[in-house]
């Protein structure tokens, strides 16, 4: 286990962090978000996000790097990965959004820029 917190103490240290500006987030934001249960389901909502977004794009761009490198394919690499982050963002944020849903039961409202009416 101390091998595992040495390992991940970063990027679990990180992720707490941005999590709990979420929940402080969602307390200035969000009028409806003022029950520990809330709050709870905000921080696990913006540490998932941002875990896996910041994970997944760094796995896209490292791929990208061993087939077409910066030296030697700057355009080819600089359209690749700008596609490559935003598909990639994008099915993220669908299928987390979908899984918050059917867990949770979270509405993502299409009017919503983000899923803070967490009591509707």
């Amino acid at each position: 286990m101390g091998n595992l917190w040495k390992k991940y103490r970063k990027v679990i240290l990180i992720t707490s962090t941005v999590g709990l500006s979420g929940v402080l987030g969602g307390y200035i934001i969000c009028d409806d978000c003022q029950t520990i249960y809330t709050s709870f389901k905000g921080w696990l909502l913006v540490s998932i996000l941002f875990f896996i977004l910041w994970k997944g794009n760094e796995f896209v761009g490292s791929q990208l790097d061993r087939f077409y490198p910066w030296l030697h394919y700057p355009i080819k690499r600089f359209s690749f990965g700008i596609i490559g982050a935003l598909v990639f963002t994008t099915a993220v944020l669908l299928l987390v959004g979908l899984g918050f849903n059917l867990v949770l039961d979270i509405p993502f409202d299409s009017n919503q820029m983000l899923p803070l009416d967490f009591e509707s």
